[in-house]
This record gives C-alpha cells, sequence and structure tokens, in this order.
C-alpha cells in the first residue's frame, strides 16, 4: 500500500462516506494510515465499485471458511445533488456520495491472545516431484494419443527458433533455412535445451496449464546446471518411459496411418 495515488493504483482504500454523515471524514482521511478495528472500503480505482463479500455463497477449505468476494457499484437510497453542490460550491464529487451498504465495509480482525495466532491447521503436504511427473503424464494422456509427439515437435520447433544450441554460422553463409528464414542455427542443430518458459510455452500449446506455476519444482529439479535450462530430452524420456507397450504401438499405429493418408495426396 502506499499513501498517494498514481498511474498503478488499482484499489483506493477509503473510510465509509454513509452519506453525508461521514463524507466529509472521507475527505480529510485520504493518505492517512488505516488503523485496526476501523471498517474501511475498498474501491476499485477504473470502475468506481465497490470490493464486496457475499456471505451467502461460502467454501470450507483447508485454510478455513472461504467467502467470495466481487465488485459492485450498488449504494443506499438517498440523493446526492452532486450538481448543484458542485456548483454552490459547497461539496465536491469526493466528499459527496450515496450511503455506502454495509455489505462494502471491510474491517482487519487481530489476535488480542498470543495464543490464538498459533496454526494447529492440519494442511496437505506439497507434491512430491513423483506426484507432479505422474500429473503430468496424466495430463498429456487426457490430450489424446499423440499429445507426447506433438510436444516433442513443439519442443523442437522452439530450439530451431531460439538458437539455444549456439552454434556458430559457417563463414559465408546466412544461417536460413529453406523457407529463408533466419531462425534456424547452420545445419539445423537442435541442443535439445529449453529455457523454463519455452518449456511452458511448449505445454501451453498441448492444452496443459503451467501459468499456475504449479509444475515449477518439477521443471527446477531438472535444471541441473540451475541456469534457467532443462534439457528437454530428458523429460521426453520421463514421459514417454512410462507408456506402455500395448499404448506405444497404438500411437505408432496411428502416426502411420496419418502419414500414409497424407501421402495419398502427393
Amino acid at each position: 500500500m502506499t499513501a498517494r495515488v498514481d498511474g498503478g493504483t488499482i484499489w483506493l482504500v477509503t473510510k465509509p462516506s454513509r452519506g453525508k454523515t461521514a463524507a466529509a471524514e472521507r475527505f480529510v482521511s485520504i493518505g492517512t494510515p488505516v488503523n485496526i478495528d476501523e471498517p474501511f472500503i475498498l474501491n476499485h480505482r477504473s470502475t468506481n465499485s465497490f470490493l464486496t463479500v457475499n456471505s451467502n455463497q461460502t467454501d470450507l477449505t483447508d485454510f478455513g471458511l472461504d467467502l467470495e468476494v466481487y465488485s459492485t457499484r450498488e449504494n443506499g437510497r438517498g440523493k446526492i445533488s452532486i450538481m448543484e453542490a458542485e456548483f454552490k460550491g459547497t461539496a465536491m464529487p469526493n466528499n459527496l456520495s450515496k450511503p455506502d451498504l454495509l455489505s462494502n465495509e471491510l474491517i482487519f480482525i487481530t489476535a488480542s491472545d498470543p495464543s490464538q495466532a498459533v496454526d494447529n491447521r492440519s494442511l496437505p503436504l506439497p507434491p512430491s516431484y513423483e506426484d507432479l511427473l505422474d500429473d503430468l503424464i496424466h495430463s498429456l494422456k487426457a490430450n489424446g494419443l499423440t499429445s507426447l509427439i506433438e510436444l516433442r515437435k513443439s519442443f523442437q520447433d522452439l530450439d530451431r527458433a531460439t538458437g539455444s544450441s549456439g552454434s556458430t554460422l559457417r563463414p559465408g553463409s546466412s544461417g536460413k533455412n529453406s523457407s529463408g528464414n533466419n531462425d534456424v542455427p547452420y545445419g539445423g542443430i537442435l541442443s535439445g535445451k529449453l529455457s523454463l518458459e519455452d518449456i511452458k510455452t511448449a505445454l501451453t500449446s498441448c492444452d496443459i496449464i503451467t501459468q499456475d506455476g504449479y509444475y515449477d519444482p518439477l521443471f527446477q529439479n531438472l535444471d541441473h546446471l540451475h541456469d534457467g535450462h532443462i534439457d528437454y530430452r530428458e523429460l521426453l524420456g520421463l514421459l514417454r518411459g512410462t507408456i506402455a507397450p500395448t499404448e506405444e504401438q497404438s500411437i505408432s499405429s496411428t502416426v502411420s496411418s496419418r502419414i500414409d493418408y497424407l501421402r495419398s495426396f502427393w
């Protein structure tokens, strides 16, 4: 939190106006600290809506009782006569507003007894390396038999595009591929390594969600040199090694049939 509003501000902390009762107090409190046990309102700066809680929508989780929060522009009843007040110079929109709803008011609650701050919850353990690998395998299998082949192709395409092999171009050569693009190292050499972000990009192209960082411990475990790159061939080997022979035969059959189908048009 900052005391001043700038271009990056998303939420504004203000005092409840309660109509004309505390409108002036809201205006003069701008930039002052938020005190414990005093109600406040979170106002979304760009939409001028309030963050409120729906007490009818609850969910019991490992962390306790969760309530649904959402933004609303609902106010209490009452006329505000903003234009008339501005014309007279007696008020501005900042210190003249409709009454706020009680559901918009929030408050910080702190423990009065140190023993209440002791966390006695039994939380689930974070997933292990084996759990993450198993989840990734199941996610790929759920996307179809050819998902592993598509993932390998995506890895190789990114490897060529980034030129991460570090190979030097032959003197006088342009480094272009047969299509005239400059994004392939000489000879199309693949390094077999990609950055962690490129790995996530390839997985995302195969409909695997990686933005939440769930698989990050798995990727970091494969980053043996701690340089932000992993050998995607090692990852593919881990994923491929768990496929049953019958599934592998089915994949090969599917790929072969597709190739034969394409050749029929040549």
